[in-house]
């Protein structure tokens, strides 16, 4: 078929004349689409508010076309409102002390349109509560704090930009609440008492705690109550030993009365004062056996009484009696790898160490079934004696508890970290309930002398590390290891410094080995007690007068800790817990629990 000319002709005329249409709009004909231009913001967001106060702000804008600009609230906090011009919101409890985003939208009549977004954190209140758990053989019971007796000490000291401190006040609104109102968004010093100080941003924070019920009565006319202890049923075994343990009363507490056979003992205990023993109702009557334990020599338990209605009549003579139960066979198979510790002693000093000691135990907690309760004094199953006496490790917040709450004299021993002991099974005797708590304990510590301004002497102070776990089903090593680079405003925490003002911060490096739930920082000065009626004068020693907990690795000390003129120790401490939170419940525990040392060099604050 031939094409047809006059068909090519239309064609290329058509698209000639679109060309020249579209050269023409573009030359002088209709100008292409332009979008709006946008509305401009003229006002400043407010950023200040405070809980429970009415917070306002009104917006202004202009359009380049001078035509009306309409608001829309894009994104706000629950209960936040846009009249007009005007947000009006006034923020809940919940929305305090943490950032609430705002965002709005200013539309021109035209179209064009801007988006405006910003963040009000307002001050708000700090809720404390304090509803601790008491223990007793005959189950729980809550039991409110009351915050009044302490009200004056409680404060949230909030760091300035300058580095200051503002110290907010609070007060009681009803037994086991505490109450600080208008405290800022962010971190501060919680301060309850000069052990008890929390770098927190929280503001729900439960300071409960689990104790053991102390049932010793108040305070009586002066008298003398005298006990006398007659058991029988006990094992002959030579160089066995009893204890009287009683978890209400540590002043009826007795043991270490060694006796090489026969199975019965009488004691005489006697009690002069005005402690009342009438409410203690339950103890344990318990016999250790002498044991073999691997490389090492300990003790396991044998036969148990679990007493309970006691009858104790203060100012008169009392008998606590009866026949001990025989053996509940038990068995534990342990591993204990004590030379995996000796390294984590390497640098947590000024000097090298000495090594001083190590221990274990199984122990039981009386009572409770999960928590671990501070004040615990554990029924021993099997425990060693590396160091020649009898050292069960009491249970406590921290498996090394009296190495870390003190900064008293280590005690003297040479027998060095216990070194591998892999005893394999062990037998004892466990007749308690099973639900209630086992735990394995190891404490590893070194000591060091450290010298004491204002003497010739030096002191020797424990550097511990340490663990409590459920019943081992491996070999057991450490779960953590000391926090590592310590530094104190920069410079190496082990070498002795003057420190020129009372600004300081101390920083580290988070441990090699585990993830610590926070760490805790004990300060201790030189202090010299009154003088004995001997007249001998009295040496300074250093003794704990603050702790400060963070979960942080700096750590700015607050006001009024350090004096000028004083000297100081510092002793940080990496902790694991199975259940404390150091910023909105650090009070509560549950296994596992560890706690690894370092200690600084002595640092003098300059006098002014």
């Amino acid at each position: 078929m031939q094409p047809n000319p006059k068909s090519h002709s239309c064609s290329t005329f058509a698209l000639a004349l679109l060309i020249a249409m579209a050269a023409l709009t573009g030359c002088g004909g209709r100008p292409p689409y332009a979008a709006p231009q946008a509305p401009v913001f003229s006002s400043t967001p407010v950023t200040a508010a405070l809980e429970g106060s009415a917070y306002s702000y009104q917006l202004a804008a202009t359009s380049p076309s001078d035509s009306s600009v309409s608001y829309t609230l894009t994104s706000a906090p629950a209960g936040a409102t846009l009249a007009g011009d005007t947000i009006s919101w006034t923020p809940t409890s919940a929305q305090s002390r943490i950032a609430n985003t705002f965002s709005v939208l200013a539309t021109s009549a035209e179209g064009g349109s801007a988006t405006q977004s910003w963040t009000v954190t307002p001050s708000g209140t700090v809720h404390l509560t304090r509803i601790d758990t008491y223990w007793t053989l005959d189950g729980s019971t809550l039991t409110p704090f009351d915050w009044s007796r302490v009200a004056s000490r409680i404060s949230a000291q909030v760091q300035q930009p300058d580095g200051s401190f503002v110290s907010l006040t609070g007060s009681t609104d009803g037994i086991g609440l505490f109450n600080i109102p208008n405290v800022p968004g962010g971190y501060y010093w919680l301060r309850v008492s000069a052990v008890d100080n929390y770098w927190t941003s929280a503001s729900q924070i439960d300071l409960s705690a689990d104790y053991f019920f102390r049932t010793i009565g108040p305070a009586v006319a002066p008298s003398t109550t005298s006990i006398d202890l007659e058991f029988s049923g006990l094992d002959p075994t030579p160089q066995s030993t009893f204890e009287l343990l009683s978890m209400e009363s540590p002043l009826l507490t007795s043991w270490g009365f060694v006796f090489p056979s026969g199975n019965s003992i009488s004691r005489h205990m006697q009690f002069n004062g005005n402690v009342g023993f009438s409410n203690l109702k339950h103890a344990f009557a318990l016999e250790y056996l002498p044991a073999a334990l691997g490389t090492g020599s300990g003790y396991v338990l044998g036969p148990e009484l679990t007493l309970s209605n006691l009858a104790i009549v203060d100012g008169t003579s009392s008998t606590i009696s009866g026949a001990l139960n025989p053996v509940v066979p038990a068995t534990a198979n342990l591993n204990l790898k004590g030379s995996a510790w000796a390294p984590l002693f390497d640098h947590v000093a000024a000097v090298p160490l000495t090594g001083s000691a190590g221990n274990f135990s199984v122990t039981v907690q009386p009572f409770a079934t999960s928590h671990v309760i501070a004040t615990a004094n554990d029924i021993s199953l099997i425990f060693d004696r590396s160091d020649g006496l009898l050292t069960a490790i009491p249970g406590a917040t921290t498996p090394c508890e009296n190495s870390f709450s003190t900064f008293s004299t280590a005690p003297a021993t040479s027998s060095g970290l216990l070194g591998d002991i892999d005893p394999g099974t062990v037998n004892y005797s466990d007749p308690f309930p099973a639900e209630w708590l086992r735990k394995f304990n190891t404490c590893q510590y070194s000591t060091i002398a450290v010298p004491v301004p204002g003497s010739n002497s030096t002191q020797t102070l424990q550097v511990s590390i340490g663990q409590s776990t459920a019943q081992p089903t491996s070999a057991i090593t450490p779960l953590l290891s000391p926090v590592r680079d310590p530094k104190i405003n920069g410079s190496d925490l082990f070498t002795p410094a003057q420190l020129n003002n009372g600004n300081v911060t101390l920083s580290w490096t988070a441990p090699l080995i585990g993830a610590p739930t926070g760490y805790r920082v004990r300060v201790a000065t030189p202090f010299t007690g009154p003088t004995p009626p001997s007249g001998t004068t009295p040496q300074p020693l250093y003794v704990s007068s603050y702790t400060l907990t963070t979960t942080k690795t700096t750590l700015v000390i607050p006001p009024s800790v350090l004096i000028p003129g004083n000297a100081y120790l510092f002793l940080i401490t990496a902790v694991v817990d199975g259940a404390a939170d150091f910023q909105s419940a650090p009070h509560k525990s549950a296994l596992p629990i560890a706690n690894a040392d370092v200690i600084s060099a002595p640092m003098t604050v300059a006098a002014p």
